[in-house]
């Protein structure tokens, strides 16, 4: 949340005049609507409102992260920064929603000098989102966009500020259009982030999820596309992000190229529940583009075609990241490894015959298995992988030895090699992600995860299937395809994920365990175990083609995202994440 100390109304009107540093003031990324690019099959410009009608789900309609909700006084203000390639005419659009009866005008400030004046009438109905442009005249370079309000309600609920040149181009080229999210700028107020669904319950009316005019719904065929072209202020790497949504059941995979240059040949669009449920997906890593004109497409590999293609998003990539760094600590009395990455931190226990996790440690600070350790009691039994014979169980000796693999401490990753009698397994640690590799097993194993989730074991903990579905753990997975899922507590702000490849029949475990005292000591997830109804028996996974992949994400993130990163996760488990120092410096070391 942004905001500046109250005012009065004559010094709010004074200070949304001034000028503010450019360092103060966040660039959006370049979006390009997939409308405005060529294609097979046409542009959607329909309602969603029955779709909406029919589901239960939560929608919000608006692009980027929220709506910026400004204070309702006149001199509120919304200001973006935007790079203008050439001097000249622009149309500066602000897409905002407004169902109040008072009017809400709001004049435009162009480097801090005035510009027209916007009405911005009121909305038929929410969450309907309209829109009122004007045309400017913008300086070659940096200028400062701000809009006032002039009316004492302040300014409808903004979603973005686009800016569109006005221009001649050369034949086959497009003008550039920017959007910039308003809650990326500098603004007095809130930023929301709520749900439209009681909004939609309450008021009929036309209701859509998309950017632009529309969004792009390719022909159900092999070779469907969607081709995009756009100016880049800057060469460069860039991380670029779908914006989509696809109501079927099926994963809609796509060929990627940029500049005619395939980037990504497999690039999977899952499910994201509905056709009105709009997610971004991310390439797994940076693509390279040069100053000016650039071209994007994809092209459909499956026979359904693409999935409903709304706009792409590009964002400068960082230049590095914190690195995943590993130490030799005592931890709780034991010789670990303290492994510390971005998404959390492991003590992984390796002296006296043994190996595996001893803590997961999320961002927060909480411990998600603290083996020998509170709270307890039966903190012996929590541990990861927690396999045959005791193997990767911390506190518990398997004649275990582990070393670090290649002798790296430091970098965009570290591997250690845990060895015993009968198995030999990498883990590979990255800045978003732990990947195991089986290299040596003898017969049956499992991979095993005993945990309290966020930090304590607590009645509301619960796990996500890929159908979405919220369960309590009670017994044996249902069958499920892809095999991965995240486990939760409502008071986290994280979640911890597991995920395995390649599918099988093995079973697959998860329940709770209660004490003969009635305590709630631990809950087990499990990838080749059954529950106690067999007996926790250890079946069907065997070999050295078995991956699993763990870490934690954000509690906030939609499903329809998480399922997106985990698909990416299994496709390439040890890939080294898109904005590590090393990734960036070898993209740019190819151009």
């Amino acid at each position: 949340m942004k905001t500046i100390p109250r005012l009065t109304l004559r010094t709010a009107v004074l200070a949304a005049l001034l000028p503010v540093t450019a360092a103060a003031v966040a660039e959006g990324p370049i979006l390009v609507e997939a409308e405005s690019g060529t294609f097979t099959g046409w542009v959607d410009r329909h309602s969603c409102w029955h779709n909406v009608m029919l589901t239960d789900e939560p929608h919000s309609t608006f692009s980027g992260t929220g709506l910026v909700d400004t204070p309702n006084r006149v001199g509120s203000f919304i200001e973006v920064a935007y790079d203008a390639l050439w001097a000249g005419p622009h149309r500066v659009t602000v897409r905002y929603t407004h169902i109040k009866p008072d009017p809400r005008p709001g004049q435009l400030f162009i480097n801090g000098k005035d510009g027209p004046i916007l009405p911005m009438p009121q909305n038929k109905a929410l969450p309907a989102l309209n829109a009122d442009s004007a045309v400017v005249n913008l300086q070659q370079g940096r200028n400062l966009i701000r809009v006032v309000a002039l009316a004492e309600g302040g300014l409808g609920n903004v979603d973005y500020i686009k800016v569109a040149e006005i221009r001649e181009v050369p034949k086959g080229a497009l003008p550039r259009i920017l959007v910039l999210e308003a809650e990326d700028g500098l603004f007095e107020g809130q930023v929301d982030h709520h749900s439209c669904w009681n909004f939609i319950a309450q008021h009929p009316g036309p209701h859509t999820g998309f950017t632009g005019e529309g969004f792009v719904d390719t022909d159900n065929k092999v070779g469907s596309h969607v081709e995009m072209a756009f100016d880049a202020p800057a060469a460069g790497s860039y991380l670029l992000e779908a914006r989509y949504a696809h109501g079927k059941d099926d994963t809609r995979p796509a060929e990627v190229r940029v500049n005619g240059e395939i980037v990504e040949p497999a690039f999977a669009f899952p499910p994201t529940g509905f056709w009105t449920y709009w997610t971004y997906l991310s390439l797994p890593r940076p693509v390279e583009l040069k100053r000016g004109r650039n071209v994007v497409r994809f092209t459909a590999t499956g026979p359904e075609g693409l999935a409903n293609l709304d706009h792409i998003r590009l964002t400068s990539a960082p230049v590095s990241v914190a690195p995943v760094r590993l130490s030799e600590v005592t931890w709780s009395g034991v010789g670990c490894y303290k492994i510390e990455m971005s998404m959390g931190t492991v003590y992984f226990e390796k002296d006296n015959g043994v190996s595996g996790f001893k803590s997961f440690i999320d961002p927060e600070g909480n411990d998600w298995i603290a083996s020998y350790m509170p709270p307890g009691p039966n903190g012996d039994f929590r541990g990861f992988p927690n396999s045959v014979g005791n193997f990767g169980h911390a506190g518990r000796d398997s004649g275990s030895t582990t070393v670090i693999a290649d002798g790296r401490t430091e970098g965009d990753h570290v591997i250690l090699e845990s060895s015993n009698a009968d198995f030999t397994v990498q883990y590979w640690f990255f800045t978003d992600r732990v990947a195991m590799k089986v290299l040596r097993s003898k017969g049956d194993y499992c991979f095993l995860l005993e945990c309290v989730a966020g930090g304590t074991a607590d009645a509301a903990d619960y796990f996500v299937t890929p159908d979405g579905a919220k369960r309590t753990p009670r017994g044996e997975f249902i069958d499920f395809t892809p095999e991965w899922f995240y486990l939760g507590d409502p008071k986290a702000r994280h979640v911890l994920f597991l995920a395995k490849t390649p599918d099988d029949d093995a079973p697959n475990e998860n329940h709770r365990q209660i004490r003969p005292n009635g305590m709630h000591n631990m809950d087990l997830y499990s990838f080749g175990r059954t529950g106690p109804e067999e007996k926790y028996r250890i079946r069907g996974m065997s070999g050295n083609d078995h991956v699993c992949v763990i870490g934690f994400m954000s509690a906030s993130l939609q499903h329809a995202e998480i399922a997106a990163r985990l698909t990416g996760y299994l496709a390439a488990p040890f890939a080294v994440p898109a904005t590590t120092p090393a990734r960036v410096a070898a993209e740019r070391s190819r151009k």
